[in-house]
């Protein structure tokens, strides 16, 4: 799917960036137009006016959103395997797809050594036989850690002085707090075997990224120690068992065994504070070993579009590059709110077309990864003419962003990255799910219209 001498290219212009950054930067981001300032890293002197470029007129063709963006980025679907089976009549508006949890380490090696991938392999076939690409999602993410890897690190539940298990309270409910055992080595190693083991079974013939390290970064609202500036400031930027503990312990049963496993792992305290690092240091050794010079590494997360989260992803783009650390883009979850934007049409579209242009300055790639527009208020499965309108809008106006950064025209500053995927978190609506493009009889939506037509849907 991607062109190997673009690959490549490309991975020079970042090596490139990366040793200016380094080389002549007097403060974190000069020599690329972010300055580090007393309050924390932050965007600095971009002016949205200044891309200001036509980025063409749509061209309908067969074979729906993935002809009609063929020139500009690649157009995906996350999803399960039987549900692309039951929407075979829409699939051809795609070229990539991307599992939602079929890839997940706790889907597919239980215990220790046995790989499960029969799911992951009808997944891909399913991409191969549609000339698709599979996006890998995902290599190392704390909440689909295996019962075996905390048995092995020598994790267990907390308990009290009294031998009773430890809780956090959550929601009315007591869920039980995990002890992560700091065990640099041993983790080291296991990390290590799973981003081998998983990147060289799947190979690259069909996957053509991965997701190497998702939902690091602390979340900017809802932790027991949210972000501050001053925690980007001094790289405090990691979620772990104690700033946010709300998500760390959590009960949950392990899909491979069956068993309750009482937290999720935290790799900052099993590792240290580069365990990131490490990952992506992992992967892109991997790439090397295994032959795969196509292969793109993304760093995925949510929020990355709000100020306050974007400025700690910069924070994190910063230290890997600084230490030589391979970064190629970054994936935004996008799960969006359609009142989001209509409550401040103008902030919502600055701050989503500000942390593009961020996050590309530096010389990386940025793809929307499991973008929906959900609705308050929507019952039964439907929307009013006026949100169905709405909801269109947000669409059109997303995908009009992107397109000016996107493959179509030069990088919009010398060393830029583009806009190179867009993923739907799903195609089509249900009973209870009204985020999508297609109606539940997998009619196109206004939405898809205002998607294909670049805005010409009134």
């Amino acid at each position: 799917m991607l062109n190997k001498k673009t690959g490549v290219l490309k991975r020079i212009a970042i090596s490139g960036l990366a040793i200016t950054v380094l080389c002549t930067a007097s403060g974190m981001f000069a020599a690329c137009g972010y300055a580090e300032t007393d309050s924390g890293y932050k965007v600095e002197d971009i002016d949205l006016a200044e891309v200001d470029r036509d980025e063409g007129e749509a061209v309908l063709r067969e074979g729906g959103l993935a002809e009609i963006y063929k020139d500009y980025f690649v157009v995906g679907v996350s999803g399960k395997g039987s549900t692309f089976e039951n929407q075979k009549s829409i699939i051809s508006n795609f070229n990539s797809v991307s599992p939602e949890y079929d890839m997940k380490w706790n889907r597919t090696e239980y215990p220790e050594g046995e790989y499960h991938n029969t799911s992951v392999n009808n997944f891909i076939n399913l991409a191969s036989q549609n000339n698709m690409g599979v996006r890998g999602h995902c290599l190392i993410w704390y909440q689909s850690t295996p019962k075996w890897v905390h048995d092995k690190l020598g994790n267990k539940c907390r308990m009290d002085e009294n031998g009773n298990p430890v809780t956090h309270t959550v929601n009315g409910k007591d869920l039980r707090i995990g002890e992560t055992v700091e065990n640099r080595e041993l983790g080291l190693e296991v990390m290590r075997n799973r981003i081998y083991s998983a990147m060289e079974q799947y190979g690259n013939e069909t996957v053509y990224c991965w997701d190497v390290v998702n939902e690091a970064l602390i979340p900017w609202d809802d932790a027991e120690k949210p972000l501050t500036k001053q925690m980007i400031e001094a790289g405090e930027i990691y979620r772990n068992g104690e700033n946010d503990a709300r998500h760390f312990g959590k009960d949950q049963e392990d899909p491979g065994t069956g068993e309750t496993v009482y937290w999720r792992l935290d790799w900052e305290k099993v590792i240290g504070e580069d365990f990131i690092q490490q990952a992506f240091q992992m992967a892109d050794d991997a790439c090397r070993e295994f032959g795969y010079d196509n292969m793109d590494l993304f760093y995925n997360d949510y929020d990355l579009t709000n100020p306050m989260k974007r400025d700690a992803c910069l924070r994190m783009i910063h230290d890997l590059q600084q230490g030589g650390i391979r970064i190629d883009g970054i994936g935004e979850q996008a799960h969006y709110t359609l009142e989001s934007y209509t409550s401040n049409k103008k902030k919502w579209l600055t701050n989503f077309e500000t942390a593009i242009q961020a996050y590309t300055g530096l010389g990386l790639d940025f793809q929307l990864t499991e973008l929906e527009i959900t609705v308050k208020g929507a019952t039964g499965g439907k929307l009013t003419e006026q949100q169905e309108k709405d909801q269109a809008e947000m669409y059109s106006e997303i995908f009009k962003i992107c397109r000016k950064y996107s493959r179509k025209l030069p990088p919009w500053k010398e060393g830029a990255g583009y806009v190179t995927g867009i993923t739907f978190w799903g195609a089509a609506d249900d009973s209870s799910t009204t985020s999508h493009i297609f109606n539940q009889n997998l009619t196109p939506k206004m939405a898809y219209e205002a998607i294909a037509t670049f805005g010409d849907f009134e």
